[in-house]
């Protein structure tokens, strides 16, 4: 929804109900579809879906993200201060993957555009706040994930 921004996938019960409750330590893995020559704008139209739940589920206080691509499958290297979120993505449909150390979660994306639709309405009616906050830091670990791929793989800070 672009007037209340991001992946409606991040609007879902199960997102909102994980977010801010895993523990900020190790490493955890996303996994989502997205094809970086997409004719749709590349990694763009769904590496954000990506960014977004990272963003969404481990906060904005992300310091550095490295990328690589491998035929079209792309995998970037989120670093916080005290652990790390690998997003990977490929062409083939697949639904969203949160994997921990101990356990896995299939995110539901099904339910998302009706979740979306219901933030966007309360967004219109004034109930609730955008995310602004969240939107931009998406936006700006979408752009170092970018700048490292067209780097070679070096780190871009946040």
């Amino acid at each position: 929804t672009p007037c209340t921004g991001g992946s409606t996938i991040c609007f879902t019960q199960e997102v909102r109900h994980l977010a801010g409750k895993l523990p900020c330590q190790g490493s955890y893995t996303l996994s989502y579809q997205a094809d970086p020559f997409s004719p749709f704008g590349g990694w763009h139209f769904y590496g954000s879906h990506l960014t977004d739940l990272c963003v969404t589920l481990f906060g904005r206080g992300w310091q550095s993200a490295a990328a690589q691509l491998q035929g079209s499958k792309l995998r970037a290297v989120v670093h916080y201060p005290r652990f790390s979120v690998s997003l990977r993505s490929s062409p083939v449909k697949q639904p969203p993957v949160l994997q921990m150390d101990d356990r896995s979660y299939v995110l539901d994306d099904q339910g998302c555009y009706q979740a979306g639709m219901v933030h966007f309405l309360s967004v219109a009616e004034g109930a609730a706040l955008g995310r602004v906050g969240e939107l931009v830091s998406s936006v700006r670990l979408m752009d170092a994930i970018l700048t490292s791929l067209r780097e070679g793989g070096r780190p871009c800070p946040g």
